[in-house]
C-alpha cells in the first residue's frame, strides 16, 4: 500500500514518495527521582511525555530540484500545522518541520528524511471536538475514541439558583461553591441588635466631634458621660461659657446577627430618669436619642430637652431624616413635667410609632429660695461676694447657722441672694451654694405621648446604628437627674423565610477548561470557593462517565462536556 501524507492540506505525496515511517509506541517519558538522604534507594517523583518527535523517509525519482523546491514551499511553516498520513486518516499531529534534511543524490533517485516536532504529546481527531450534554440526572458518557488522555471543557447554564457544583469524573473532580449552602432561610420573630445597660459604655463609640449627626449643629462635646449604677449622666465638668449645648456623644453599631447587620425593622427602647430636684428651676436639660443609618442618616429620633430656664417643662420632640444629611425634620412636639420611663421608637415598613411614656412619680425636692427665707451656707459652698463684687472665701464658722435673705441680684450671669446673720450682711451666695433645708412634696401622673407616621424614604433606610448625646446649655446648672439607664433594640423580620443570595443565580454561565485550568463565571474568573482538594482532570481513551453534583435543593443546570479524542501515536 502506497502511503499518502498531507501537510497543511497540500499533499506531500504529489512530490515524493514515502518509504518509511518511524512511529514510536508513545512520545518519550521523562522520569524524576528523589533520592533517599542515608542510602542508594531513589523514588519516583514525576512523570511526564514529552512533545512528539516522528521522522518520515521519503524518496524522489526524478525532477529532484522541482519537487524539492515544492516541498519546501509546503513544508516552510512558522507555526505548527495539521499532518495527516493515509494509514491512520482519522488523526492528525499539529507539527512542524525541524532540522535540516540531506539528499542522497540531487539529480538520480534522491532519498530524504524528513523530521518533525510537535508542541503537543498526542495526535488530535480530524473531526475536531465533540460536545454531548448531561441528562437530566447530572450524567454523560464520552467515548474517547484514542489512546491518549484528553481534557474536556464544560458549561454549565443556571437555570435557578444554585449553591454548589462539582463534577466528578474517574480521574478526578471539581468541587466549586459551598455544599452546604441553603437558598432560603427560617428567620427568628426578632433578635437583638444591642442591650445595653448604661452603666458600662465600653461598647459605645466615643465622638469628640459629631458634626453631621442630629442636633449636633449647636452642640459641644465637653467630657465623658459619668456612670454608675444607675446609668449614664452628663459629667459637668469642662463646660464653659459658649453659647451652646455642652455634654457628651457616643454612638453604637448594631450587633450582627444570625443573617443580618443592620435592620430593615427595629423596636428600641430606652429607660430614663429626666427631673430636677435641685429646687430651682433654672435647670438647662437635653437629652437626644436616634436611630441612623451607615451614613448617618437618620430613620427616626427623639429629643427630650429644657430650654426654659426660669420652669421644669420638658420639651419632647419626634423628628425623622431633613433635607439633607445632619439636618432633622420635627414631625411632632409636646411637653413633660418630668420623665420617669422609656423612649420607645419602632419601625415596622414605612410606619413609624414614636412613644414616650412616664411612670409617674412621687418625690421630694427643695422649694426655691425666695426674699425673707431662712437660708443655710452648703459645706460645698466656696466663696462669697461682697456688694462692690470682691469675693470672699466662705469662712467655717459660718456654715450651719441660719441666715436670712434680704436682696436678690444677678451677678456675672448668676443668680445670688444676700444673706444677713443677727441683722448684719454678711455674704452675696449663688443660688446653688444656699439651702433651705426644707423639702416639699412632688408629684407628677402617668402621662404618654404617641405619635405615627408613614415615611416611604425611612422605609427604604436600613438601621445600622444608635446615636445619643446628652448636654446643658453653657456652664448653666443642669437637672440634678438626666440618667438614661439602658438602651435595648430588637431587630424584627416582617417574613418567616429569606432567600439567600447565592453563589450561582439564574442566568449565571459557569465555563470550566482542564486544560488551562480556567475557571469563568459570567466571562470574567471565578472568585468564589473552590474545594482544596480539587483538581482539573483528564478523560481516559474508551467510555468514561461524568457526573454533574449540585445542592441538594437545586434543579439541574443545562450542561455539555466537550472533547476530543486524542491518541498517542
Amino acid at each position: 500500500m502506497r502511503l499518502k501524507a498531507t501537510y497543511n492540506g497540500y499533499e506531500l505525496t504529489k512530490h515524493c514518495k514515502i518509504l518509511n515511517v518511524y512511529p514510536s509506541i508513545m512520545p518519550e517519558v521523562s522520569n524524576t527521582f528523589m533520592n533517599h538522604p542515608t542510602n542508594e534507594l531513589s523514588k519516583l517523583k514525576s512523570s511526564k511525555l514529552n512533545p512528539i518527535r516522528l521522522t518520515i523517509e521519503i524518496g524522489i525519482e526524478d525532477n529532484i530540484s522541482h519537487h524539492i523546491e515544492q516541498l519546501a514551499k509546503i513544508l516552510y511553516q512558522d507555526e505548527v500545522k495539521p499532518l495527516i498520513i493515509s494509514d491512520k486518516p482519522d488523526r492528525y499531529l499539529n507539527c512542524k518541520l525541524d532540522g535540516g534534511s540531506l539528499s542522497s543524490s540531487r539529480f538520480r533517485y534522491g532519498v530524504f528524511k524528513l523530521n518533525f516536532v510537535s508542541e503537543d504529546t498526542f495526535w488530535r481527531d480530524v473531526k475536531g471536538s465533540v460536545r454531548k450534554y448531561f441528562n437530566s440526572q447530572g450524567r454523560v458518557v464520552v467515548d474517547n475514541k484514542g489512546t491518549a488522555r484528553t481534557t474536556p471543557k464544560f458549561e454549565v447554564d443556571f437555570n435557578d439558583d444554585c449553591g454548589y457544583l462539582a463534577l466528578v469524573a474517574p480521574n478526578g473532580y471539581l468541587a466549586i461553591g459551598n455544599p452546604q449552602e441553603v437558598d432560603t432561610v427560617i428567620l427568628p420573630p426578632s433578635e437583638y441588635a444591642m442591650n445595653e445597660e448604661m452603666t458600662d459604655l465600653r461598647n459605645f463609640k466615643y465622638l469628640t466631634n459629631p458634626s453631621g449627626y442630629p442636633y449636633m449643629g449647636n452642640f459641644k462635646v465637653t467630657n465623658r458621660a459619668t456612670t454608675n449604677e444607675w446609668g449614664a449622666s452628663i459629667n459637668p465638668n469642662g463646660r464653659d461659657t459658649s453659647e451652646n449645648w455642652q455634654g457628651y456623644a457616643y454612638e453604637r453599631i448594631f450587633d450582627a446577627g444570625e443573617y443580618d447587620q443592620t435592620a430593615d425593622d427595629f423596636l428600641l427602647e430606652s429607660r430614663m430618669d429626666i427631673y430636677d430636684a435641685n429646687g430651682t428651676n433654672s435647670g438647662l436639660n437635653s437629652i437626644i436619642l436616634a436611630v441612623l443609618t451607615e451614613d448617618n442618616r437618620i430613620v427616626m429620633g427623639a429629643n427630650i430637652y429644657d430650654n426654659s430656664g426660669d420652669k421644669n417643662d420638658l420639651i419632647v420632640k419626634f423628628f425623622t431624616q431633613g433635607s439633607q444629611p445632619g439636618f432633622s425634620r420635627t414631625i411632632h412636639t409636646d411637653s413633660l413635667s418630668r420623665l420617669n420611663g422609656s423612649v420607645t421608637l419602632e419601625k415596622r415598613g414605612n410606619l413609624l410609632s414614636f412613644v414616650v411614656n412616664h411612670n409617674g412619680s412621687q418625690g421630694k425636692a427643695q422649694p426655691a429660695i425666695s426674699t425673707s427665707d431662712t437660708v443655710y451656707i452648703k459645706d460645698s459652698a466656696r466663696y462669697g461676694w461682697h456688694h462692690n463684687g470682691t469675693r470672699y472665701s466662705v469662712q467655717g464658722f459660718t456654715r450651719g447657722r441660719p441666715n436670712t435673705i434680704r436682696g436678690v441680684r444677678t451677678f456675672q450671669g448668676k443668680k445670688q441672694f444676700e444673706i444677713m446673720y443677727g441683722g448684719f450682711p454678711i455674704y452675696w451666695m449663688n443660688e446653688e451654694d444656699l439651702t433651705t433645708n426644707r423639702v416639699v412634696s412632688i408629684g407628677s401622673p402617668p402621662k404618654s405621648i404617641r405619635h405615627y407616621a408613614y415615611n416611604s424614604a425611612a422605609g427604604q433606610m436600613k438601621a445600622s446604628k444608635v446615636f445619643v448625646a446628652s448636654g446643658g446649655w453653657k456652664n448653666r446648672p443642669i437637672y440634678s437627674h438626666n440618667i438614661i439607664n439602658s438602651i435595648k433594640v430588637q431587630r424584627r423580620y416582617s417574613s418567616l423565610y429569606r432567600d439567600i443570595e447565592n453563589i450561582f443565580m439564574k442566568g449565571d454561565k459557569l465555563e470550566i477548561d482542564n486544560e488551562t485550568g480556567e475557571i469563568l463565571l459570567n466571562g470574567t474568573e471565578f472568585a468564589g470557593l473552590v474545594d482544596v482538594d480539587s483538581k482539573f482532570f483528564k478523560l481516559d481513551g474508551g467510555p468514561t462517565e461524568v457526573a454533574l453534583e449540585t445542592s441538594s435543593w437545586a434543579s439541574m443546570p443545562f450542561a455539555s462536556i466537550e472533547y476530543e479524542s486524542r491518541w498517542l501515536n
